[in-house]
């Protein structure tokens, strides 16, 4: 009985461990504003300054950024799926290639922001600022941009099938060979 509580015990540590992320790259992040590749996945990083960070390739998975300043952060092919960005200013980061799948960025601001190619489905933008956002062939599927300002955004070759965009701001916004299969504008 010993022996199989021991085994459980090891067991239920070394998973948790698994699930947590590496303390020494977020303090390396906090300290330099770079941490290319790294493993931040479920990091509470409400609220921090990382203007201008180098987060290439970085795993942000289900990461707190709630409030963040990430103004011009290099974000290209990060994992973000289902990270917390709620009011978070991504103005002109450029998040091409990023999986934002299932993230959650209402009130946030990426005006300017490089997301071609990102992949963005069944992300939550409600009220977010894209405007001038570049989107081009970027995967916007099921995608919640309910009263989004999209103002001059390009979305050339997006894909928004089934995205909700009632209320959203469409003006001046290029739409040529996007995909709007199913998509809700009311």
């Amino acid at each position: 009985m010993k022996a199989i509580l021991h085994t459980l015990c090891i067991l239920i540590a070394s998973a948790s461990s698994a699930l947590a992320f590496d303390e020494s790259q977020l303090k390396a992040l906090k300290s330099e504003h770079a941490c290319e590749g790294c493993d931040l996945a479920k990091a509470d990083l409400s609220g921090a300054n990382l203007i201008r960070a180098k987060l290439i390739e970085v795993d942000l998975s289900e990461a707190d950024l709630t409030g963040g300043k990430l103004i011009g952060a290099n974000l290209t092919w990060a994992t973000l799926k289902k990270a917390k960005l709620s009011a978070a200013n991504l103005s002109g980061a450029n998040l091409s290639g990023a999986d934002l799948r299932g993230a959650e960025l209402s009130e946030a601001s990426l005006a300017g922001a490089d997301l071609s190619g990102a992949g963005l489905s069944e992300a939550k933008w409600s009220a977010a600022n894209m405007a001038g956002a570049n989107l081009t062939k970027a995967k916007l599927t099921k995608a919640q941009l309910i009263g989004t300002d999209l103002g001059g955004a390009k979305l050339k070759k997006a894909d928004l099938s089934e995205a909700r965009l009632r209320g959203a701001d469409l003006s001046g916004v290029d739409l040529s060979k996007a995909i709007l299969n199913d998509a809700n504008m009311d």
